[in-house]
């Protein structure tokens, strides 16, 4: 598993399957080893709508709080951010992060 920076928060212990699957994701993203992606934060969060913090512009999400987890890693300076949410249990990566 990749690093986490010191004095960063921890991991939730109840994401750590999540957080690999993001950083497997991402690395494949980016054609570089797992080792080459720093996790910054895991942490449960609760939605304000059912986007899971990743609103596309100019569609629509019911109006309603969703249980998710918001998962932050970086390659070098640029960071990325997976989410998950309500029925999408699998982490995918928000390129538009709304909160």
């Amino acid at each position: 598993m990749p690093s986490t920076p010191v004095g960063q928060p921890s991991i939730d212990p109840s994401l750590i399957g999540m957080v690999t699957e993001a950083v497997a994701d991402l690395a494949g993203r980016l054609g570089v080893g797992p080792d080459a992606i720093s996790v910054l934060s895991a942490e449960l969060v609760t939605w304000s709508d059912a986007s899971a913090g990743c609103a596309e512009k100019g569609r629509l999400y019911p109006q309603v709080v969703t249980d998710g987890s918001k998962i932050v890693l970086a390659r070098g300076s640029t960071r990325y951010e997976y989410h998950t949410g309500g029925a999408i249990i699998v982490p995918f990566l928000c390129t538009t992060p709304s909160s």
